[in-house]
């Protein structure tokens, strides 16, 4: 990840990216404006989201909600498989209302996948 973002330095400064003429002033662009051209069509806000909700679900692996929120689940509810899919999608609901619709599944998969490995 962290080479990626050297992409628009190095086109930048290498010159790869040709300037286009400023239509106000009739000049070329200058250095950063190329480099906020470039980021921008690598870089835009879906991107940043999917990613935030990586990290966010790395967190809850790092300290271990989602073992806890799955063993309290099967605990409680391990013997009654409608009201285990039933919490499950709740917590779905809940995750998606309270977050990103992005993040929420990410989030839900880390809490579903310990329990799926035990079936």
């Amino acid at each position: 990840f962290a080479t990626a973002l050297l992409v628009p330095v190095l086109a930048v400064a290498s010159g790869a990216v040709p300037p286009k003429l400023v239509h106000k002033t009739g000049e070329l662009e200058q250095a950063p404006d190329i480099a906020k051209r470039v980021l921008n069509s690598m870089f835009n806000a879906v991107i940043l989201l999917v990613l935030s909700s990586l990290v966010a679900a790395r967190v809850v692996a790092r300290c271990q909600l989602e073992l806890r929120l799955a063993a309290a689940l099967q605990e409680r509810l391990g013997k009654q498989p409608r009201l285990f899919l039933l919490a499950v999608m709740m917590l779905g609901l809940l995750l998606s209302a309270a977050i990103s619709n992005v993040t929420a599944p990410v989030l839900l998969l880390a809490v579903v996948q310990p329990l799926l490995q035990e079936l």
